[in-house]
């Protein structure tokens, strides 16, 4: 990818002691370029240039964000957004405005956040880890979506009641989205998910839950519940209260089912 950086961004790296090829690639690769992991690509500019791995790192992502549309994007926080702030170079916006997927963790950086939710208005699917901080900017990403489709949130971890409060942080801003989720996958490993934000999503097709039941008022909110397209209900670690799960499973017919063993 180095080959590929423009002459200004190649006299950036000679002016570091960072060598680079006078001879061009036989195809100008990165213009191939849909799918980006922010994590994946700084890893190996680290494992290759070391100390000096910064200056590589801002000069590729100024050339990605220059020359190429993306449609996937993978952003996590082991990179400072503030040492590489990509969304706020110049073509950044061209860059992501097509974007249809992204995948990051919610204590990324919250400008990263406030940039992508001027720019990124039409992703069709979001996964999110949500760690014990959520950054500014996160509710306001999700909340602005006007096409999502496929959602994922996923919280590993079980030691802390305040984690759990950070995932119920997020919900409101969910339950603004249209109605037009497909497919919703919740993982929390505390004991303690709310779930009446789900009931507005009656277009699902799929719904997964991977979730303790310990509060038996979370699931009863959804026993009433109609999802008229629902094909395949999964719930994992525990079932939740029988009563509320089998005024659920009449009320929505027949579809594919899958809960935990007792």
């Amino acid at each position: 990818m180095i080959d590929c950086l423009p002459n200004e961004s190649k006299k950036i790296l000679d002016e570091n002691q960072i060598e680079t090829s006078t001879t061009p690639p036989l195809f100008h690769y990165v213009t191939f370029i849909k799918t980006l992991s922010i994590h994946e690509t700084y890893k190996k500019i680290q494992n290759l240039h070391h100390d000096k791995s910064i200056f590589v790192t801002r000069e590729v992502f100024k050339m990605v964000m220059d020359q190429i549309s993306l449609k996937i994007l993978d952003f996590d926080q082991d990179i400072p957004f503030t040492t590489v702030p990509f969304t706020t170079y110049p073509r950044a916006k061209d860059c992501l405005r097509n974007l249809s997927e992204l995948s990051c963790a919610s204590c990324v950086d919250s400008e990263f956040f406030r940039q992508m939710s001027r720019i990124c208005h039409h992703l069709r699917s979001l996964q999110i880890i949500v760690e014990k901080v959520i950054s500014d900017g996160l509710e306001e990403l999700i909340s602005n979506q006007q096409s999502l489709k496929n959602l994922r949130i996923s919280s590993y971890s079980n030691s802390s009641y305040s984690n759990s409060s950070s995932l119920s942080r997020i919900f409101p801003s969910i339950t603004k989205l249209p109605n037009d989720l497909i497919r919703l996958y919740v993982f929390d490993g505390t004991r303690y998910t709310p779930l009446p934000f789900i009931s507005k999503f009656t277009n699902l097709q799929e719904l997964e839950l991977f979730i303790y039941y310990q509060v038996d008022e979370y699931f009863k909110t959804l026993q009433y519940v109609t999802f008229s397209r629902l094909q395949t209900l999964n719930l994992y670690k525990e079932s939740p209260n029988h009563k509320h799960l089998i005024k659920l499973l009449e009320i929505n017919g027949e579809f594919k089912k899958d809960f935990p063993s007792s």
